[in-house]
């Protein structure tokens, strides 16, 4: 069911690259300042190193405060040359294998991300604490090639990824606001005003007995009366979170390496025939709709994969500067953002992780924002709409909601960032992570039935099945039981950007609607 509007109411990217044939897509505040190649092959012991250089703006590590830091989740594809099955590359799980040839004077530090012990992917990140911008030279991941199968290291080709995410810190913190309004908040049973702390990842008891968690119903947040199992991510634990949603340029590389049959399940027109009627793919429309650009072509091969592409402004001409690579996207839904979690060696985001992303370990203030204040400025209008520079007109802004007439859609991952703006100012959560008020709604798993709490939080292995769909037993099916919606979102009032806001934690709806986003995480290691 549709979510009804009943009640009135810097950067993530995706840079891709072909080894020997270099293709390279930029987005905001990531950058591969030149080809990426593979080096240093060693047939003897079959391995060999991808290496790049990586830039990105606004970095921090900090040991005071939310003590945390951000960081790029790295991982990378290869298929045999002619062939048309991309693969994950398992690399190195041993952090001091990966390296950076000229730090420019920042230290680079490498954590392995392993599903099932192998390696995923790494997240690179500060070593120290300090702030400013990234310049690595000569980043090299090491690929022991052997444990993918590859006999012949220069009969592949290789696509590598970066994602720009945020380290969420291991600790105590507290669910709902305790004395606000915010609609079936979790509070702390009998006391409707006393927020429910956690403080490890055993598992808790919800119902109305005294001490436990609760929360009353409200809408599609069903009240469930059992146990949330220590295997549930609860957010006690860390975990790396994507510092904004996923962007269409960010999907648009993830459709580029599906084949025909499972990008025939990743879009919303049909495009199992050699002609496309409806162009615009995620909204299926002819012409933009609520600013989603992601498109192809009306005549494409009848069995090979088509070429996605963002185009915004609506020329044909594909990735201008302005078509909206870096737009947050919409008309996503639960399938599309469960394989991208998994393709990418992530996974969904739990409520309980909702809610410790946005105010840490800080006391929770009633009817607060993702920013800690009750303080929300709506944007107006927009400049450099569609580039990589598009913000608000009313520099004040922090956030998008109640569907502003003249920016009909979500707007650009770090739309609100301004430079030595503070957390409120900048519409950034306690840990510097974006649009978790507004924008568009979070997709979480949710306590709210059973369903829900089966979820394990197994990362991603990096593979879809034949129709492009995730292989988690324990995440919530294509029908989305078990899912629901935190946050809010730009065509619905702010009370529903409200970090303990809840009304919609339980609607399980699997649909593609205008105002439905994804963002993913990965546990820590």
């Amino acid at each position: 069911m549709k979510i009804t509007k009943n009640i009135t109411g810097a950067l993530l990217a995706i840079i891709s690259f072909l080894f020997l044939n270099v293709d390279q897509v930029q987005a905001t505040n990531i950058s591969f300042d030149k080809p990426a190649s593979i080096t240093g092959i060693n047939t003897t012991e079959k391995f060999a190193y991808i290496t790049f250089d990586l830039s990105w703006e606004d970095s921090w590590r900090t040991s005071a405060g939310a003590a945390n830091w951000d960081g790029v989740w790295v991982f990378a594809k290869y298929r045999e040359k002619g062939g048309t099955e991309w693969k994950q590359v398992v690399v190195s799980a041993t952090s001091k294998d990966h390296s950076v040839t000229s730090n420019n004077g920042v230290d680079a530090e490498f954590s392995a991300g392993t599903t099932d012990k192998k390696a995923m992917g790494v997240f690179i990140y500060r070593g120290k604490d300090g702030s400013g911008n990234i310049n690595w030279d000569g980043v090299k991941l090491k690929w022991n090639y052997e444990n993918n199968a590859v006999a012949d290291i220069n009969n592949v080709e290789v696509k590598v990824y970066a994602i720009e995410m945020v380290y969420v810190n291991k600790g105590a913190f507290k669910v709902g606001s305790g004395s606000g309004t915010e609609n079936c908040s979790f509070y702390t049973f009998p006391d409707s005003t006393a927020s429910y702390a956690i403080n490890s990842e055993n598992a808790i008891i919800t119902g109305p007995l005294k001490g436990n968690l609760y929360y009353k119903k409200h809408f599609y947040a069903e009240p469930y009366y059992g146990t949330i199992p220590a295997e549930f991510p609860k957010g006690f634990n860390p975990f790396w979170c994507m510092k904004y949603e996923i962007t269409q340029g960010q999907y648009v590389d993830f459709l580029n390496s599906l084949d025909r049959k499972q990008q025939i399940s990743r879009v919303n027109s049909d495009v199992s025939q050699s002609t496309v009627k409806n162009t615009f793919v995620m909204s299926k429309t002819e012409t933009i709709l609520n600013r989603n650009g992601v498109r192809c072509n009306a005549t494409v091969s009848a069995t090979d994969p088509i070429t996605f592409y963002c185009d915004l402004n609506g020329n044909g001409v594909p990735n201008e500067k302005n078509d909206g690579q870096n737009i947050s996207l919409n008309y996503i839904c639960w399938a599309d953002g469960a394989a991208y979690c998994d393709w990418a060696g992530l996974r969904p985001m739990t409520e309980l992780e909702y809610e410790k992303a946005c105010r840490g370990s800080l006391t929770p203030v009633p009817n607060e924002y993702a920013w800690g204040s009750t303080n929300i400025i709506n944007t107006k209008q927009m400049v450099d709409t569609g580039t990589v520079a598009e913000s608000s007109f009313n520099t004040d802004a922090n956030a998008i909601f109640d569907n502003p007439v003249s920016i009909p859609g979500p707007v650009r991952a770090g739309y609100f960032i301004k430079v030595k703006g503070t957390r409120e100012q900048n519409g950034v959560s306690f840990f510097g992570i974006s649009d978790l008020s507004g924008n568009l709604f979070e997709r979480c798993v949710t306590v709210s039935n059973s369903s829900g709490v089966a979820f394990k939080g197994t990362n991603g292995d990096g593979n879809l099945n034949e129709w492009g769909n995730a292989t988690n037993s324990d995440w919530p099916g294509l029908n989305a039981t078990g899912s629901g919606f935190r946050g809010g979102s730009y065509y619905y009032g702010s009370i529903f950007a409200r970090v303990s806001d809840r009304q919609y934690a339980g609607l399980g709806d699997w649909q593609r609607y205008n105002h439905y986003g994804f963002r993913a995480v990965r546990s820590a290691e």
